[in-house]
């Protein structure tokens, strides 16, 4: 014989097992481009909840405060209400937050920034400007330089902008400053701007200044 704790709301008619339902979420699974503030909420029982895609029990996290989403990325919220001995059917719903990205010519991204940027999960395939020292120039005769900057990052295919310069084999050598503007991507263990990153702004290397400074200690001799 089967016995069971009546909860409210129940369902069905005379003779079915009573049931809890499952949680809802205030916001609609989705793509947003804002931080977001999800309230869970059900009609009997504590909610439990994951937000790792594994299905929830009564050992998951227990819903007490709306769950934040501020950080880029896609993640999958799970939920069950528990009353009692019964446990409601689970509830999903997955929301992907795209932030906008802090980028322009006039505040390009370190390499390391753009690396960071491409692991994330804000990055949406948009074109962006790196800055970095060119620590190798691979020149090509399609006019166009594989850029190799000091922290590893590459411009790959990198050509010049559109009227403005045209590239000669010795127009960009190690040590100049380059900001390139292009679309983020990894090809194999090496991060880059793909074929048709373009020159946006250099500042060429000049060797260090020697400290020519002369005082009466430091008087030269003929």
């Amino acid at each position: 014989m089967k016995f069971y704790k009546y909860v409210e709301p129940t369902s069905g008619g005379e003779g079915e097992e009573p049931t809890v339902a499952a949680p809802t979420f205030s916001i609609e699974a989705g793509k947003y481009t804002e931080a977001k503030e999800i309230t869970l909420s059900a009609e009997a029982g504590t909610i439990y909840y994951t937000l790792d895609g594994t299905t929830p029990d009564a050992e998951s996290i227990e819903y007490t405060t709306p769950i934040v989403l501020e950080e880029c990325g896609e993640i999958t919220i799970k939920a069950i209400a528990i009353s009692g001995e019964i446990t409601s059917s689970v509830a999903s719903a997955t929301y992907t937050i795209k932030l906008p990205l802090n980028n322009s010519q006039a505040n390009p991204y370190t390499e390391a920034e753009a690396i960071e940027v491409y692991n994330g999960g804000c990055y949406d395939n948009q074109e962006v400007y790196v800055m970095g020292v060119v620590k190798t120039a691979q020149f090509y005769s399609s006019n166009t330089y594989t850029i190799t900057l000091e922290g590893g990052f590459q411009f790959y295919k990198f050509y010049e902008a559109a009227g403005e310069v045209t590239f000669t084999e010795d127009y960009i050598v190690a040590g100049d400053t380059l900001v390139a503007c292009g679309k983020l991507v990894k090809f194999g263990e090496t991060y880059e701007l793909g074929a048709g990153c373009y020159l946006v702004d250099r500042k060429p290397y000049s060797e260090p200044k020697v400290d020519i400074s002369n005082t009466p200690e430091t008087a030269y001799t003929v």
